[in-house]
């Protein structure tokens, strides 16, 4: 079953961040991590006002094999001019094709249809 990362906070990038290559580079690091380990083989990239709730609404979707929910950046409620609007689709976008962990060789794919979502506030991934 989908868990949310115990301690949540472990792979979640300070907040005050405001370079969206900072965030795209740490989920690089964050994926990385996953493709060093030969139980996941895939990730989904993921953006939402609540993790909670998001939590439970993967639990119930028919896309499966997923076994942890790891929140990677939440922004500040206020959304301003330089919001990370559409983080969720550049982070997608940069990641397609997967990510080649360069030590084991492996590749963790990519399990995100073409869209993403309207802008939130938490960058999350799935993976399993």
């Amino acid at each position: 079953m989908l868990q949310l990362i115990d301690p949540p906070g472990k792979y979640l990038m300070p907040r005050h961040t405001v370079d969206r290559a900072a965030v795209i580079g740490h989920l690089r690091l964050v994926l990385n991590a996953f493709a060093n380990k030969p139980e996941y083989t895939k990730f989904y990239i993921g953006i939402t006002n609540d993790v909670s709730t998001r939590l439970q609404s993967h639990r119930g979707s028919p896309r499966g094999g997923f076994r942890l929910m790891v929140p990677i950046y939440e922004e500040q409620p206020l959304l301003v001019e330089n919001s990370f609007d559409n983080l969720e689709q550049e982070a997608i976008n940069t990641f397609r094709r997967g990510i080649l962990n360069l030590q084991t060789k492996k590749v963790l794919k990519c399990d995100n249809g073409p869209n993403g979502a309207p802008p939130k506030i938490t960058l999350y991934i799935l993976v399993g």
